[in-house]
């Protein structure tokens, strides 16, 4: 990967600056692109160790705001080798109170976010001709669906299919350029933090639904408690290296959750979806 260039969207914090970490030690140039003025101090660390760092304050549900964003990184860089996909936003709120900016806010970023990524680099991507590799950052979630988190496990479930997709597209085009669709269980990061960046005027989930405050807290408790960033970063460059369509940070717990859906369906049952305080491993 030395001398390649990487993009990371959600890359100032959590899994999105692991990976740009990662891949600036393994000699990649890196753009960072993130919300969160943040992103331009993750690029100051990251460029001590040497490597040229792009940083870029963009909301990935603003289509022409990513699409300015590819044009700086390619103006600098010239090409993109790796994209990943990253950025997203949780929710923890009862679906009859869920109202329409919240559902285009979630929508906007966890789905928006990986098609206006894809418009702006899969096409030059595929026209270079050149061996590369397209991340989407989905969730276990999006695998088996839990109460109580209804806008954010669409989305996810929505990514997965459309990685599955592309895949297939890319395979039968005989296209080089691999496609992964990652799937974190808990991971400490802070997305459970996410309002902070939540639009203007929206009012937060604790007064739309302060029923699920203690539910709010153990999401909270449970991400600190999962895998480190940098363990799930190491998972994702293997599997890119690999060519592997599914990235499973939790692989049993996966198997057993997407077995029990799949033969619920089979036999015309309806399924068990785990509560938030089953949704974790060892919770």
């Amino acid at each position: 990967m030395r001398g390649r260039v990487a993009v990371v969207t959600g890359g100032a914090s959590g899994i999105g600056r692991a990976i740009g970490a990662l891949a600036a030690a393994e000699g990649m140039r890196v753009a960072l692109i993130d919300i969160d003025p943040a992103v331009h101090q993750t690029g100051e660390e990251l460029q001590r160790g040497g490597v040229e760092v792009l940083t870029l304050e963009a909301d990935v549900s603003n289509r022409t705001a990513v699409l300015e964003a590819a044009d700086r990184v390619y103006d600098r860089f010239g090409s993109v080798e790796l994209a990943v996909l990253n950025a997203g936003v949780n929710c923890v709120q009862a679906i009859s109170t869920i109202s329409g900016a919240v559902w285009d806010w979630q929508i906007g970023v966890n789905i928006g976010g990986i098609v206006n990524g894809i418009i702006a680099f899969l096409p030059k991507m595929i026209d270079s001709g050149s061996e590369g590799h397209l991340v989407m950052t989905s969730s276990m979630a999006g695998l088996i669906g839990a109460a109580y988190t209804a806008p954010y496990v669409m989305a996810k479930g929505g990514i997965i299919s459309l990685g599955e997709a592309l895949f297939a597209e890319m395979q039968a085009d005989g296209v080089p350029l691999g496609v992964s669709v990652l799937c974190p269980e808990a991971v400490a990061t802070g997305i459970a933090n996410d309002e902070a960046h939540r639009p203007a005027g929206l009012p937060t989930r604790y007064e739309l639904d302060p029923r699920l405050a203690d539910q709010r807290k153990m999401v909270a408790e449970i991400l600190a408690a999962g895998a480190s960033p940098d363990a799930v970063t190491e998972m994702v460059f293997r599997g890119v290296r690999e060519n592997q369509l599914y990235i499973l940070t939790h692989p049993e717990y996966a198997k057993q959750m997407v077995w029990a859906r799949a033969e619920a369906m089979a036999s015309g049952k309806n399924p068990v979806t785990p509560t938030i305080e089953e949704f974790a491993p060892g919770h």
